[in-house]
């Protein structure tokens, strides 16, 4: 690969976790509180924060994308058996997974912030008879989770399974792969949608990520695939003496 790709990749394994950990995080994500009307009146008063949050959590679930098939091109590319179809299948769900949240946290961007303004500016929204639409907003947009959590999930099971099959392989080192599969299980059980606490296991995932982006870059990736362990995963015996 040449040098701009390996740059790219380093640079979606480490900007992936890292904008969700600062733009979902932390206090820079609105967090809506009170009753649905405050909340609507909260997300219209941050309109610009709110897009600007969500445009860049739906960039950095696009660089998530780079990031999984950088982590698979490190773990699982060349081999064959079972261990590499269960890292294909990582790769799967985790591109898909990061797709459909990139998509998600656009439609927040882009549907959510507005109608929220609108609903803000009109005293029948807010009135106690239009409480449906107000609530059917709010669940739009952060009351109900389950949207970010069918695409969070994915993503974190694809990362979990990576981590399994790259640790077997040995193509990544054993903490690296530990530390992977200890934060797609923590993420599973926190918050899938990879918001404020999923930003531990985030964390764990930057640690790998930056781990695996300098091997990335200086070739030590490349000398993992050729260890030991690699004819032998691949079912190639290794050459004698």
């Amino acid at each position: 690969m040449g040098r701009w790709g390996r740059w790219l990749g380093a640079a979606c394994l480490v900007g992936f976790p890292l904008l969700f950990i600062v733009f979902a995080g932390t206090d820079i994500h609105p967090g809506p509180s009170g009753s649905t009307q405050e909340q609507i009146r909260l997300v219209a008063a941050a309109e610009g924060r709110w897009r600007l949050v969500h445009l860049v959590l739906a960039a950095a679930s696009l660089l998530g994308i780079g990031a999984v098939v950088t982590v698979w091109m490190i773990a699982v590319r060349g081999r064959s058996g079972v261990l590499a179809w269960i890292g294909d299948l990582g790769l799967v769900f985790g591109v898909a997974g990061a797709a459909l949240l990139s998509g998600v946290v656009l439609m927040e961007a882009g549907l959510v912030a507005p109608l929220a303004v609108a609903c803000a500016g009109s005293a029948a929204c807010l009135a106690p008879e239009g409480a449906g639409v107000a609530e059917a907003i709010a669940a739009l947009g952060w009351s109900n989770v389950d949207p970010l959590t069918w695409a969070g999930g994915p993503l974190a099971t694809g990362l979990l399974l990576l981590g399994l099959a790259g640790g077997l392989l040995r193509t990544l080192r054993v903490w690296e792969a530990a530390l992977l599969v200890l934060a797609a299980i923590g993420l599973v059980f926190t918050n899938p949608g990879l918001h404020a606490p999923a930003h531990y296991p985030l964390l764990f995932v930057l640690v790998v990520s930056g781990s695996l982006a300098v091997r990335w870059l200086t070739g030590g990736a490349a000398a993992a695939g050729r260890s030991p362990a690699g004819p032998a995963a691949r079912g190639t015996p290794a050459a004698p003496g």
